[in-house]
C-alpha cells in the first residue's frame, strides 16, 4: 500500500470521526459538566496546542504568543469554499456584534495552495475587520490541525480544469487564554448557540 493511499484512507477516517463527533456531540473521556449545556463538548483538561511555523494575513509569523492572554475561536476552512465557510463566518461575525466580550476569531486555511496571506486577509476582513487569517505550508497547517482533531481532504474536480473542493470538519474550536483547546462547538451554528456556548465555557473556567 503506497503512502498516498495510506494518507487518503487516514484522512477519510479522520473526517468520518469528526463528522460523528459533530453529530453526536460528546466523548466521555474528555467531556466535563459544562458539555451538557452547550452544542459540543468541553474537555475535562484543556489540550495543549503546539503552534508550528505559520503565517498571519499581514505577513508576520503566527505563533503561540498570538493565542496567549485571551480567548480565541478558531475555524478551519478556505476562501474558495462555496457554502459552509462564508455562512459560518457570517454567523460568527453576527454573534460578535451582539457580544460584549468575544474571543478573537482566527480563520485557518485548509487550502494553502490557493490561500496566500494577502488573499486570506482580504477574505476574513470582508466578514469582520478584526478577524485574523492564518495560512502556511501544508505540512505545518496539518500539524496544527491534527492536534485539534480537524481533518481536511481535497476532492477531485468533477471535470478536468474545474476548481477542486476541500472537504473539512466544521467545528468551532475554543481556546483558553493559555492557548489550549478548551472546547469544540459542533454545527449547525447559530448566533444564539455560539453566544451561549462561548459564555458557558468561559464562565466555567473562571
Amino acid at each position: 500500500m503506497n503512502n498516498k493511499l495510506i494518507l487518503t484512507i487516514a484522512a477519510v477516517a479522520a473526517i468520518t470521526a469528526g463528522y460523528w463527533f459533530g453529530q453526536h456531540g460528546t466523548n466521555p473521556a474528555t467531556e466535563n459538566a459544562a458539555s451538557a449545556n452547550i452544542r459540543g463538548f468541553v474537555l475535562k483538561t484543556p489540550r495543549k496546542i503546539g503552534v508550528p511555523e505559520l503565517l498571519r494575513d499581514n505577513g508576520e509569523a503566527f505563533t503561540k504568543q498570538d493565542l496567549i492572554g485571551h480567548w480565541s475561536l478558531l475555524f478551519y476552512g478556505y476562501t474558495n469554499c462555496p457554502d459552509i465557510c462564508p455562512t459560518t463566518l457570517s454567523t460568527i461575525a453576527a454573534a460578535k456584534k451582539q457580544a460584549t466580550d468575544f474571543p478573537q476569531v482566527i480563520f485557518v486555511s485548509v487550502d494553502p495552495k490557493r490561500d496566500n496571506a494577502e488573499l486570506i486577509g482580504e477574505y476574513v476582513r470582508y466578514f469582520d475587520q478584526d478577524f485574523i487569517g492564518v495560512t502556511g505550508e501544508e505540512k505545518m497547517l496539518q500539524a496544527m490541525a491534527s492536534q485539534m482533531s480537524v481533518a481536511a481532504m481535497a476532492l477531485p474536480p468533477e471535470k478536468p480544469g474545474d476548481a477542486y473542493l476541500v472537504d473539512h470538519s466544521a467545528n468551532l474550536l475554543l481556546l483558553d487564554p493559555d492557548g489550549n483547546l478548551a472546547a469544540m462547538l459542533r454545527p449547525p451554528h447559530s448566533v444564539d448557540s455560539i453566544l451561549h456556548s462561548i459564555n458557558t465555557v468561559m464562565n466555567s473556567k473562571q
